[in-house]
């Protein structure tokens, strides 16, 4: 009889995805660039279809970074389309965003955002 022992499968469970994960929530990215405008962001019209709160969002959204920190900033519709507005500069003085990061937004509904800032080597900054 040989030493070796025979390999015997084993199970393995598959990890299930929480209900209040942010696993699906829908997000939507910006890299900023040189000629971006820092009075304000643009959310992307196709975006709007799950700010599910009115038919042209308005009001004031809360954007929460990494560590907890949140801001409070005006959701306007302008010519070209729903802006991040009021409050938008001193999101990004506060939070170091300059030219070539990666900003991703994750929508949790309510106007209430995650946003994660990523430096041009991928790294998360906030």
């Amino acid at each position: 009889m040989s030493n070796e022992k025979s390999l015997v499968p084993v199970p393995i469970p598959v990890p299930r995805i929480p209900a209040n994960s942010n696993f699906c929530e829908p997000s939507f990215y910006k890299i900023v660039l040189p000629d971006t405008n820092t009075d304000g962001v643009r959310i992307p019209p196709e975006f709007l279809k799950h700010m599910e709160e009115e038919e042209e969002p308005s009001g004031v959204a809360t954007l929460t970074v990494s560590s907890g920190r949140k801001w409070h900033v005006k959701v306007c519709k302008e010519d070209n389309g729903v802006v991040f507005k009021d409050g938008w500069k001193r999101f990004c003085r506060e939070n170091s965003v300059k030219i070539t990061d990666f900003l991703q937004f994750t929508y949790h509904g309510n106007l209430q955002f995650s946003v994660d800032i990523f430096d041009k080597t991928g790294l998360r900054t906030n």
